[in-house]
């Protein structure tokens, strides 16, 4: 009896791997899969960014100091930024996954490691889509926070999935931006 239904389940992964090949999203690699999409090696290299290597303001790679050169000489924005990882894959190929508790559980890793106050809400960019909607949902549910769409409050949690033109940038009274992914050359 037991080995039919071994049989029987070797038969289903065989039939389900020819349907839908285990290849990792970001590397493409075949087999072997940590999770729904990315490979072991891959899940690896998703390590959220050390804040103690970056601007406190801007989040730019700095060596030493707390602040970047630009924002010791101006700072343009009242908003403090950070992001979780930088602008290339595996972070991307998770977003495809829309794993909604997975990526909140980093957005929430980071925001923990910035040691930033409690926000009063959680806000997003609209035009981001549904799956960034439902990642503030849940990012403003672990920090038993509101979710609000009005960009004047002061002491805001803004979450994006890209980085934000200086204009909204501009519109945020005060608070914080935690973006998915950043490129250490971006700078306001």
């Amino acid at each position: 009896m037991s080995e039919h239904i071994i049989k029987i389940s070797s038969v289903t992964k065989w039939f389900i791997d020819c349907l839908f090949p285990p290849f990792c999203r970001s590397c493409e690699s075949y087999g072997n899969l940590a999770n729904h999409s990315l490979c072991k090696d891959c899940m690896l290299e998703l390590v959220p960014l050390d804040p103690s290597e970056r601007c406190q303001h801007c989040f730019s790679l700095i060596e030493e100091d707390t602040l970047c050169p630009k924002c010791r000489i101006d700072v343009k924005v009242a908003v403090i930024q950070a992001y979780v990882f930088e602008y290339k894959e595996p972070a991307f190929s998770l977003l495809h996954e829309g794993a909604i508790s997975g990526i909140a559980g980093y957005f929430i890793y980071q925001f923990c490691k910035m040691n930033w106050p409690l926000p009063n809400f959680v806000t997003y960019p609209e035009k981001e889509g549904n799956l960034l909607r439902l990642v503030a949902k849940e990012v403003a549910k672990m920090l038993e926070v509101p979710i609000k769409k009005n960009l004047s409050s002061d002491n805001g949690l803004w979450i994006s999935f890209f980085p934000l033109q200086l204009p909204l940038l501009k519109r945020l009274a005060s608070g914080y931006s935690l973006r998915w992914v950043g490129e250490s050359t971006f700078h306001i």
